[in-house]
């Protein structure tokens, strides 16, 4: 839709009281998922994954203003007793465990009494290593090399002009996220060591929007009212390609590690969650673990009679401007994002 009719279309529902009436054809909550909130400037050149903090202090504020925000342990209970869920409410997580949720997402939130949940990497926060896709940006992005050696794959790669950063840039994310774990952790120790270790600590330095958090600010999240939750061992993409064994390590190492250090671990997020990011081995295994709740990235409300393991969240708008009007526009969508979810769904029966 273009801009000008989609204002006149927020102008008429906000106008007409539209959106009041659209809510009532919801059955069930919206998750939101948000990754980073950075209080100081993002890094143009990072900046897929970081909110600037001021942007989501907007958006959280109309969402508590408009909605009830509710916690996963009250989703479950609903969904547990077929009851008590509606679409006047909404729930807020973040995806990788970012450390700065601690500075900036956490303690507004905790301010304004409101729960969340946060999926973190536990080899992350054990080990202090960043999300995949940090190692091949920084060397696209930020570093001047002319090509890049990849001996796991036997190439050597261009850079020496934008159009071959770009392909490089779009071949190897591919890469990350289609391949076994035991390829992608050979390809990681490729692009770690096309830089020397000294370097690498001069850019985790200087971008410090991607550091993981430690263990302490995990619980100090805890203590602010957010629940932690399971989003695999390595921030490992389940796909159907992803041998059962992984899959198992991944899921019961998180959960393991997270109980040890919080208490607890009953839910899960699916990294990259597409619904084939979520395969039915996965599915299985994150049942036999016992989580209580999984999520996937696929729009979507959450209502009674869905698959527990294989729960839609809505993507938090990121425009710069506008933040009041795209989320009236996604509360008010909820047929739309249903069909998104239910086609997706469709697709585990064609496997």
């Amino acid at each position: 839709m273009r801009p000008a009719a989609r204002n006149l279309l927020h102008a008429a529902a906000k106008g007409l009281g539209l959106l009041e009436r659209l809510r009532g054809m919801g059955r069930g909550p919206l998750v939101y998922f948000y990754h980073g909130v950075e209080a100081g400037p993002v890094d143009p050149d990072l900046a897929g994954l970081q909110m600037p903090l001021a942007r989501f202090e907007r958006q959280v504020d109309f969402l508590r203003k408009n909605l009830e925000i509710i916690s996963l342990d009250e989703l479950r209970a609903g969904l547990d007793e077929g009851r008590g869920l509606g679409p006047h409410q909404a729930l807020i997580t973040f995806d990788d465990g970012f450390a700065n949720l601690a500075e900036t997402a956490g303690p507004l939130l905790a301010g304004w009494g409101l729960p969340f949940a946060v999926f973190v990497n536990t080899r992350a926060v054990e080990e202090r290593e960043r999300i995949p896709t940090y190692y091949l940006r920084a060397l696209l992005a930020l570093v001047d090399l002319p090509e890049l050696d990849l001996p796991s794959l036997g190439r050597r790669l261009p850079l020496n002009d934008q159009n071959a950063r770009r392909a490089a840039g779009q071949g190897l994310t591919a890469l990350l996220k289609s391949a076994p774990q035991a390829r992608v952790r050979l390809l990681l120790d490729d692009l770690r060591a096309a830089l020397p270790e000294e370097r690498w600590r001069e850019l985790d330095a200087r971008h410090r929007s991607f550091e993981p958090l430690t263990w302490g600010q995990a619980r100090a999240l805890a203590a602010m009212g957010g629940i932690i939750g399971s989003h695999c061992h390595e921030h490992v993409i389940l796909h159907r390609d992803q041998p059962r064994e992984e899959i198992a390590f991944q899921l019961a190492r998180s959960q393991e590690l997270i109980r040890a250090h919080l208490g607890s671990c009953d839910y899960l997020c699916y990294p990259n969650g597409r619904i084939s990011d979520a395969c039915p081995a996965a599915r299985a295994e994150a049942a036999r673990l016992g989580y209580r709740l999984a999520f996937t990235t696929v729009a979507g409300e959450v209502r009674k009679g869905l698959d527990p393991l294989l729960l839609p969240r809505v993507t938090a708008p990121a425009e710069r401007d506008g933040t009041q009007r795209e989320l009236e526009l996604q509360i008010s969508r909820r047929l739309g994002v249903n069909r998104e979810y239910e086609r997706a769904l469709a697709t585990l029966s064609e496997r």
